[in-house]
């Protein structure tokens, strides 16, 4: 019989290897992107279910700055129920996002979308027999999960995103791989704090992820899953939403994980400081983290460098450890299953 998480936490803990086996199709990689932006499209649409939909979030608002071609994301039902509207016999390519192959909205969204004039697709998955109903694939090797919840598959899709954005950008592709022994003392040291942390949170009762431009879907993967693992409401918003109403629920039993960058940094830390007064339980994660947002929070992630997709470390281990404190298997959420077969 095995152990309540051991699952995810052998999953969490072996991402700097998904990492490398991706650094390892680079080559591959760059060849497929230049094939399909090869005729230069009207407009990218990036499509995902579930925790893939976050991974859209993520990716688009980091090609948005870096990409000179219109593009955003949508859910993909939501893709393939207005399609002709969406589309709008635009020269379009759409990105899909999946773990698994099979995960039915994603399939029948790509396949009917793909009957309309001037559509490609380039999947982004962990799948291989996604290159069944995809003009072009990229794949995320070494990323099998036991688990239910994604965690090494949400992280290394984002990652072969980024490298996405980079080939098209003309910018050396950032290899994750450059930096391994950063990565594996970064995993250790998050699990170590966070493990510490969750002792003191058995008790409470709503997650909150705020973040802005690529870290709202940071944001919005950390509320589900801590939904999936722990069982509580969570909720997610883009950072400077959350006065506009849902502050009014914020109390001494909530955890609020904000995901702060130098862009936002200024006004995360106004909004920090009125929320302090409500004494959530404050958890902040990004790149060189200002003095004064460290010295509000409860605990706080310093992102190493070039290493975006482990943002997410975090919450998935917060996920694992706090679930384990309520005495649930994080591994195996209620109600749910790996995909959505319809």
């Amino acid at each position: 019989m095995k152990d309540p998480g051991s699952y995810s936490l052998k999953e969490i803990r072996e991402q700097d290897t998904s990492y490398l086996s991706i650094d390892r199709s680079i080559d591959k990689i760059v060849n497929t992107v230049k094939s399909a932006f090869a005729d230069k499209p009207d407009q990218i649409i990036f499509a995902g279910c579930g925790s893939s939909y976050y991974i859209a979030a993520t990716v688009c608002s980091q090609f948005i700055r870096h990409i000179d071609i219109p593009a955003f994301y949508l859910p993909c039902f939501e893709l393939e129920l207005n399609r002709d509207a969406y589309i709008n016999n635009k020269k379009t390519i759409i990105i899909p996002f999946t773990r698994c192959s099979a995960t039915s909205e994603v399939k029948s969204a790509i396949t009917k979308c793909r009957n309309l004039n001037n559509v490609k697709s380039l999947a982004i998955t962990c799948d291989p027999e996604s290159s069944a109903y995809n003009d072009y694939m990229i794949l995320c090797p070494d990323t099998e999960e036991k688990s239910i919840v994604m965690t090494r598959s949400f992280s290394s899709m984002v990652y072969a995103g980024m490298l996405m954005i980079d080939v098209l950008s003309d910018k050396k592709p950032e290899r994750i791989s450059e930096a391994l022994d950063t990565v594996k003392s970064f995993i250790r040291q998050t699990e170590t704090d966070i493990k510490a942390a969750a002792k003191g949170l058995k008790d409470y009762d709503l997650m909150v992820g705020l973040g802005q431009g690529r870290n709202f879907g940071i944001a919005g993967e950390s509320s589900i899953k801590i939904k999936e693992m722990c069982l509580i409401p969570t909720e997610v918003y883009y950072t400077m939403e959350y006065r506009h109403g849902p502050v009014s629920i914020m109390n001494e039993k909530t955890v609020c994980m904000l995901y702060t960058s130098y862009t936002t940094a200024k006004e995360d830390l106004v909004l920090l400081k009125e929320l302090r007064r409500m004494n959530p339980f404050l958890i902040c994660a990004g790149e060189n983290i200002p003095k004064e947002i460290k010295e509000i929070s409860d605990k706080y992630f310093e992102i190493p460098p070039n290493c975006f997709p482990l943002t997410i470390l975090p919450a998935q281990l917060l996920g694992v450890y706090w679930a384990l404190k309520k005495k649930l298997d994080p591994d195996i959420p209620r109600n749910l299953s790996k995909a959505v077969v319809l």
